[in-house]
């Protein structure tokens, strides 16, 4: 499907100045690529994906009781602008098999709802099966006060509560006055974090990447490309006026310019993007080094314009199929510029990564636009079978070789980050953020890369995805010739070869296999199914398996998005114990302990008491263990918990420790602070978050 080219192209326009009879050509230009925009998403989305992607908005413009998402209130704080008009609401019709005029009760007198934008990673390159979506919700400020505002939000995480529980599909909706995106007033939508200010680096991102799916047009969309502030304000009046008579409302929404990009906001973003390398290391290596560039370069248009233009020009390039590739020309020049050779290459990787969708385990078909990319990029790069064919089996490589790539790119992201800061502080610039705001961020990313003794490490990026698509479940084995050495393996893969060459973690003490998967969040609630506990010959663990529920209930919490936990030093709030002795044995054989502190970080300590002669005193060393961390502790929300592998004497071992680790922490007069090597050998070791060296 192509369409017939504008005749005054967008840079010409620029030149000659805004002439308002191309205004219904530049809109006719921007539906269509809206509509192509659709259209790709849609021809990837799955069934299920498919009715949830038509549902959504009608759930936004409707509220009755038989509907998810109602709101049982006098104050109508819903329904979209023109929504009625849109395919969606034929598509939701049918999806709910009801009649238009039955609705009529549930339909809101006055939309206060503006336009519903779906913005971000679905339709581009990183889009996945597993993906939800994000959608940005403009309200008419002039229609809405707080509590139109507080009532659509509950309503919004009605319909989000009601997406997971049947779609298992996580929705954000970010609700917004247009006046505050006209300013800017944008943030990162729904993280919780403080990161410093990147309103207009977000702004570019929205408009780069939006797809527009219900309510008024921006106005930007249907404007010359690359406006300076004073002519988008001209050319937006202009605009304004022409449709003021048509209806109540325009057929446009005035949402701001989205450039100049500030280059005090480069550092924020690119840190932000080191947090969430977590998760996807090389899209955020692609977005950091988009920072980067924004704060290196002052020429040349922004990614949003230039797709724009190509759009405004009719051309059905993969620029327009997919936004990304702007960036990924971008970055590239950028580096290619500087002369970074070992960056070209990296984020060439990262690209051909992320058009493979390495996390997301999904495959591309041969005929699909993807791979139309993908094979131009092999060819653009001269990249051979022997490259593009180690990179397409990234899910087949060993964890140590996933593991060694995520620690390269987080430490480029982390150089990109200094290099940034360096630049600015010579050039006599402050960082934006206040000092604590900025030590926020550090400390919560500090918790999640910086190495500290005995703390527990990380997974790959790979496993965490997987086990946050839920494709992963751990199989645990015990090796029956050395008894101590217990493996990890994703179970049922690599036609189930479990040897050593394709363990993803190794410990001698099951207590810390079991730290490893709590910390990684590689079985989620989900304990019962998505981790197997078994000696090498089959048979089943079940003291072991019973150790992973009795510590994962006690130390596993689902992720805090609030930074209130990092404004102050980690402090130990959970101490699991696990002590093993045989049936009927009079002393026990070994113990250790899983730490976990206030920053969620958690550490793995064996506890040597072989050497002591009754299990009094055994107990007794556990307790005074715990006393230790009691003294340590600065609250008092520190909690611990006792697990015996037997039945016998459990009762006993509970009981005794409790009552030596409260002796302990309360008698004064106990030496505590005469062996300080001992009591220092059963803590884990705090550094400075390693980023405060940037």
């Amino acid at each position: 499907m192509f369409r017939k080219p504008v005749k005054q192209k967008g840079k010409e326009a620029k030149e000659k100045g805004f002439d308002i009879t191309m205004l219904d050509r530049y809109k006719k230009a921007f539906v269509s690529y809206n509509i192509d925009r659709i259209r790709e998403i849609i021809s990837r989305l799955s069934p299920e994906m498919y009715d949830l992607f038509h549902t959504l908005p009608f759930l936004i413009h409707v509220n009755g009781p038989k509907f998810p998402g109602y709101i049982d209130h006098p104050i109508s704080a819903y329904g979209i602008y023109s929504f009625q008009d849109s395919g969606f609401w034929t598509e939701a019709l049918k999806h709910f098999k009801i009649k238009e005029k039955e609705l009529l009760p549930h339909l809101a007198g006055t939309h206060i709802i503006k336009g519903l934008y779906l913005k971000g990673s679905v339709g581009s390159l990183v889009q996945g099966g597993r993906q939800g979506f994000n959608y940005w919700v403009v309200v008419d400020e002039k229609k809405t006060i707080d509590i139109h505002h507080s009532l659509l939000q509950r309503k919004l995480a009605k319909i989000s509560d009601w997406s997971l529980k049947e779609y298992n599909r996580k929705i954000n909706f970010i609700v917004l006055k247009d006046g505050q995106v006209r300013h800017n007033m944008v943030s990162s939508g729904g993280q919780g974090r403080s990161w410093p200010e990147q309103k207009t680096i977000f702004k570019e991102e929205f408009y780069r990447t939006f797809v527009m799916i219900a309510g008024l047009i921006p106005v930007w969309a249907v404007l010359p490309s690359g406006l300076n502030n004073e002519d988008y304000i001209r050319y937006v009046d202009q605009v304004l006026e022409k449709n003021s008579g048509l209806s109540a409302d325009s057929l446009y929404i005035d949402l701001g310019n989205p450039g100049p990009i500030n280059k005090s906001e480069c550092p924020g973003a690119i840190l932000r993007q080191l947090y969430k390398a977590k998760d996807d290391p090389v899209t955020s290596l692609v977005s950091a080094s988009l920072a980067a560039s924004y704060y290196y370069e002052d020429n040349g248009p922004l990614p949003c314009d230039k797709v724009k233009e190509t759009y405004m020009e009719s051309e059905l390039t993969e620029c327009v199929t997919f936004p990304d590739t702007v960036v990924f020309d971008r970055i590239l020049k950028f580096y290619q510029k500087r002369a970074v050779g070992k960056m070209v290459e990296l984020i060439k990787k990262a690209i051909y990564l992320m058009g493979y969708r390495y996390a997301l385990f999904e495959q591309h078909g041969v005929d699909t636009p993807f791979a139309g990319l993908l094979s131009r990029l092999e060819s653009q790069w001269e990249w051979g079978n022997d490259k593009t064919g180690h990179l397409k089996q990234h899910d087949e490589w060993p964890e140590a070789m996933k593991l060694a790539q995520d620690e390269m790119i987080i430490e480029r992201i982390g150089e990109l980050y200094r290099d940034v800061v360096i630049s600015m502080t010579r050039g006599g610039h402050m960082l934006p953020g206040h000092h604590l705001e900025l030590q926020l961020v550090k400390n919560n990313i500090s918790a999640l890369f910086q190495k500290k003794k005995n703390k527990i490490s990380m997974c790959s990026a790979y496993l965490r995805a997987k086990a946050g698509a839920g494709h992963l479940k751990i199989l645990c084995r015990r090796d029956m010739e050395t008894e101590k050495q217990w493996s990890c393996h994703e179970y049922g893969s690599n036609d189930c070869q479990y040897d050593e060459s394709h363990a993803v973690y190794r410990a001698c003490d099951p207590l810390e296999v079991v730290g490893w998967i709590i910390a990684n969040r590689l079985a989620g609630n989900n304990v019962e199914d998505a981790v197997i506990f078994e000696e090498q010959t089959g048979s089943h663990v079940a003291h072991v398996s019973k150790l992973f529920e009795r510590a994962h209930s006690f130390l596993f919490e689902p992720d805090d998005c609030s930074t209130g936990i990092f404004r102050e030093d980690p402090a130990y709030d959970r101490v699991f114990i696990s002590v093993n002795s045989k049936p009927d044995d009079e002393l026990l054989e070994d113990a250790g302990m899983l730490i976990r502190n206030s920053w969620k970080e958690i550490f793995y300590i064996p506890l040597d008491i072989k050497h002591i002669e009754n299990m009094m005193l055994q107990c007794y060393k556990i307790g005074k263990v715990i006393s230790n961390f009691y003294q340590k502790a600065t609250s008092r929300n520190l909690q611990y918990a006792v697990f015996h592998n037997t039945t016998d004497n459990r009762g006993y071992v509970y009981r005794t420790v409790r009552e030596f680790a409260s002796r302990l922490r309360h008698d004064r007069s106990e030496p505590l602070k005469t062996n300080r090597t001992e009591a220092n050998s059963h803590e884990p070791e705090d550094r400075k978050p390693f980023l405060d060296t940037l």
